[in-house]
């Protein structure tokens, strides 16, 4: 099924390795929803969801009590997905690899370009419901001189 999709989006050189490139990016993005939201303790030395830092008095009214702190702490709202911009980041750069054309969106009457049509495979095997905004902003940051705010050592 790769492969057939490969030969509907991408030139014929070099789809072979292509493919391989894209099984290892698949196994990737599955190891990294694995570990989404996951933080590594030393002294178990491996990944777990939480872990216990420490503990301070709660002060109330007339109360007291021992409340815990365990990491890592979880803001609010809804976190951004690392994964998924890592699973776009990777299919713009294989799409750029192997046709030469630089990723971009589909027009405004609603068709989609040659490289959402080369992703929309993926994003809907990892089942991403807003496909056209994941690349929206996948094009935008890659403009971006800092993409996502890496850090630049």
């Amino acid at each position: 099924m790769l492969l057939e999709h490969l030969r509907l989006h991408l030139p014929p050189k070099g789809r072979l390795v292509t493919a391989i490139r894209l099984e290892w990016l698949v196994d990737e993005v599955l190891v990294l929803i694995d570990q989404e939201g996951q933080s590594f303790d030393y002294a178990k030395k491996r990944l777990v969801r939480k872990m216990k830092t420490g503990a301070y008095w709660k002060e109330s009214a007339r109360q007291r009590r021992w409340k815990e702190v365990y990491s890592p702490v979880r803001p609010k709202g809804r976190r951004p997905r690392q994964w998924a911009r890592f699973l776009i980041s990777m299919l713009g750069a294989e799409f750029y690899r192997c046709t030469g054309n630089v990723p971009t969106r589909g027009s405004a009457e609603g068709f989609p370009s040659k490289f959402q049509g080369f992703a929309s495979l993926f994003l809907s095997a990892f089942e991403i419901r807003d496909q056209e905004g994941l690349v929206r902003e996948y094009i935008k940051e890659r403009r971006k001189s800092n993409p996502f705010r890496f850090r630049q050592v």
